[in-house]
């Protein structure tokens, strides 16, 4: 899905992610984006590609869907994931152009802010939906442009003041295919004409900027105490429109490629 030092970054973060970032809004999102796939047929199975620390799983299981599989390139991530002991769950160390079908398609798949990390997008969405029997539900989403998300950049902006141009790029590729007409364009290249994209939000809560320096100091190898401390300031500078009573709340805003299966019955 992603590079080897991309990797390694998200085998870093995987704690952090988990405690800080789920509850924050990811949880949220993994709620809507289970509702998007509607109701599961019988022992029904679905995909979860870039799985992550295996988010969205309580809410696949939640549904009713009986077989879940997870799959990412992150092993920090993925030890996260089997850690949750989701029902009917498992997982695979893999990316979107080699899913594992050896039961042939599945019924339906989900793939969560991952396609910006892949390195030939179009070819990934085909070959996701590829994966999918004929007809059944396919949700890709990415999270929207830092230009509609304006705390997240002033996050970047943090980072960059206290670690440099390096320590934004991560994240900001996260948000780099957040424009309606790149994402239609991914759907073309990809042979897709009856998919659709459409916008969802959701509200990120964080308790105070010292969280949010907690998330990316270690990773980035900014937590030393006084590089975690000017991240700190940085941050409470940069989104003093957005902390109010001392907690940090903004809107988060993504983009969501609907489409459906490609593979026979």
């Amino acid at each position: 899905m992603s590079d080897r030092g991309t990797d390694e970054l998200f085998d870093a973060a995987a704690d952090a992610y988990d405690d800080q970032l789920v509850p924050a809004f990811f949880d949220e999102w993994a709620a809507h984006v289970a509702g998007l796939l509607g109701p599961p047929p019988a022992r029904g199975a679905v995909l979860d590609v870039g799985c992550g620390t295996g988010v969205l799983a309580p809410h696949l299981a939640a549904a009713g869907w009986s077989r879940i599989i997870g799959v990412d390139p992150s092993q920090g991530m993925l030890a996260r994931a089997r850690a949750r002991g989701v029902p009917g769950a498992e997982w695979v160390e893999g990316t979107a152009e080699g899913l594992p079908l050896a039961d042939g398609p599945v019924d339906a798949l989900a793939s969560d802010f991952a396609l910006m990390f892949m390195p030939q997008p179009a070819t990934a969405v085909r070959a996701m939906a590829a994966a999918v029997r004929g007809g059944g539900p396919v949700v890709v989403c990415t999270w929207g442009d830092l230009q509609d998300i304006p705390a997240m950049g002033a996050i970047c902006e943090a980072l960059e003041q206290v670690g440099g141009h390096e320590a934004s790029a991560l994240l900001r590729r996260a948000f780099s295919m957040g424009r309606r007409e790149v994402l239609e364009q991914v759907v073309a290249d990809a042979g897709l004409p009856g998919a659709r994209v459409e916008a969802h939000r959701v509200t990120a809560r964080f308790p105070d900027a010292r969280a949010l320096a907690g998330i990316y100091a270690g990773p980035l190898g900014l937590d030393d105490v006084s590089r975690t401390d000017a991240l700190c300031r940085a941050l409470d500078a940069r989104l003093a429109p957005f902390i109010r009573d001392g907690q940090v709340g903004f809107a988060m805003t993504g983009l969501i490629i609907r489409a459906t299966g490609t593979a026979g019955p």
